[in-house]
């Protein structure tokens, strides 16, 4: 997904939309046991890599919480709270070991307290 954050890349809201819930879909076809579970994205500190802090935040994370309202699929903000934490990326956009840890406690809080 993250070559979708350049904004040279990222030019259809609708058809990136369109094409998460594909991608849903068909992970659906294969039982009717999965959950879904949506992640916002980390901020990016940097447009480093052509990734740009401000559609990950303005474009692409409105539509990740679009596609989980519109589907009834859990969401795991991880953008907030990483937003004061630049310190997890050493790049301004990859996580750092640390970040990485982070992240993945935000994750594991968000599954085990559902």
């Amino acid at each position: 997904m993250w070559e979708t954050v350049s904004p040279n890349n990222w030019t259809d809201e609708l058809q990136f939309v369109s094409d998460y819930m594909s991608l849903i879909d068909a992970f659906a076809t294969i039982s009717t046991h999965l959950k879904f579970w949506l992640c916002l994205p980390p901020p990016a500190f940097s447009d480093s890599f052509d990734i740009s802090g401000p559609v990950i935040h303005d474009r692409v994370a409105p539509a990740l919480q679009s596609i989980a309202a519109q589907r009834s699929l859990n969401l795991i903000d991880c953008h907030t709270p990483l937003l004061a934490r630049s310190e997890f990326f050493d790049d301004g956009v990859h996580p750092n070991k640390d970040g990485a840890a982070y992240i993945a406690r935000i994750v594991y809080d968000a599954i085990a307290n559902n």
